[in-house]
């Protein structure tokens, strides 16, 4: 039988007392003692917080670009430039409309995953 580096507290309990020397409790899982293995525990903690940051920073772009875009309308209010203010409407709507068919396509994409599934279970369930 093959070491697992976790157990749950049902795996360990099955195994013997020499085996389970081999293991520590660590929350509610129990994980293999290996001498040399490297503490990864530093560079998940890291890539974590470089995800935050990079969300962080998605949203300020995400803001300042939003921003920029109202000054712009509200710029071309004041001058009375209602060309561009139809133009960056007609933008925004094609938008909006992009973003609607995606969504569309991906319930429709859903609904047919599911039928399938309900599909392949009946068959499976079936006279077979």
């Amino acid at each position: 039988m093959t070491l697992k580096y976790q157990l749950t507290a049902e795996e360990f309990a099955q195994l013997d007392e020499a085996k389970q020397a081999l293991y520590v409790q660590q929350g509610e899982v129990y994980i293999c003692q290996i001498e040399g293995l490297p503490d990864v525990s530093g560079l998940k903690r890291k890539n974590e917080e470089l995800l935050a940051e990079k969300r962080a920073s998605d949203e300020r772009r995400r803001a300042a670009e939003e921003e920029a875009r109202r000054q712009a309308e509200e710029k071309a209010r004041a001058e009375g430039n209602y060309q561009q203010l139809f133009e960056s409407s007609q933008a925004e709507l094609e938008r909006e409309r992009s973003s609607l068919v995606e969504l569309r396509r991906s319930i429709e994409q859903r609904d047919i995953n599911l039928a399938a599934t309900r599909v392949a279970t009946a068959i499976a369930d079936g006279s077979n």
